[in-house]
């Protein structure tokens, strides 16, 4: 990240408002969900999804809250964010000797995801269900997303359920290097379903955070 980020994603986000009409009525801004704590954070974990759900605000600044001083807020009500904070906290410390069980992951899921990024492919909002609408932006707006993922710099990019748009349009370059974990130029992107998908809770934590740490494994047995 970018020492001056705030002044950076303002100017991006305006460039990105006025490239497109689709954009006059409302612009959803993500990011960086607490730049102090993204600072700190021994791995850097960008998680990209489709769209917000009828949301038109800050996305980064509602998640912060939610994480903060809201407890009760909506955003708890459904099960993305917490499965997305579970596999937070998992990548955060897949390094661990101990690697966090599902439950640990589950207790600490609201500070791993103040650690982390977030953002959408689409910047407006849609309904409950993604349509061709997130794949025409990604496709329209492939140059903005790409320099909103290099402003950020992560290590790891979570694309749940984003995946195919962002190798196609995006990073095109990306090569599987083992089960749901791919690379591109030095960066791990891992293939997850979307965090509100119909699947076990605990499979879905397996399937980001547990293929992450055995991937590091193998690497780490490569190297020694």
């Amino acid at each position: 990240m970018i020492r001056d980020y705030p002044s950076a994603a303002s100017d991006l986000f305006s460039r990105w408002r006025a490239s497109s009409p689709d954009f006059q009525d409302h612009f959803v801004e993500d990011g960086i969900i607490d730049p102090a704590r993204w600072v700190q954070a021994g791995t850097k974990i960008l998680f990209v999804l489709r769209e917000t759900n009828g949301y038109r605000g800050n996305i980064a600044a509602l998640i912060h809250k939610a994480c903060t001083t809201h407890p009760s807020s909506k955003l708890w009500d459904r099960p993305t964010f917490h499965n997305v904070g579970r596999w937070a906290h998992g990548l955060l410390h897949a390094g661990d000797a101990n690697f966090p069980t599902f439950e640990d992951a589950h207790k600490s899921r609201k500070t791993a995801l103040l650690a982390c990024a977030f953002i959408n492919l689409k910047k407006t909002t849609g309904g409950a269900r993604a349509t061709n609408a997130v794949e025409h932006a990604a496709a329209r707006d492939a140059i903005f997303l790409r320099e909103q993922i290099e402003l950020v710099d992560p290590r790891i990019v979570v694309c749940g359920g984003t995946y195919r748009a962002i190798k196609q349009h995006v990073y095109p370059a990306i090569r599987r290097v083992g089960p749901r974990v791919h690379e591109a130029g030095g960066r791990i992107f891992i293939n997850a379903n979307h965090p509100s998908y119909l699947k076990k809770t605990a499979e879905m934590y397996d399937d980001v955070a547990g293929n992450y740490h055995r991937y590091q494994a193998r690497s780490k047995a490569m190297i020694d």
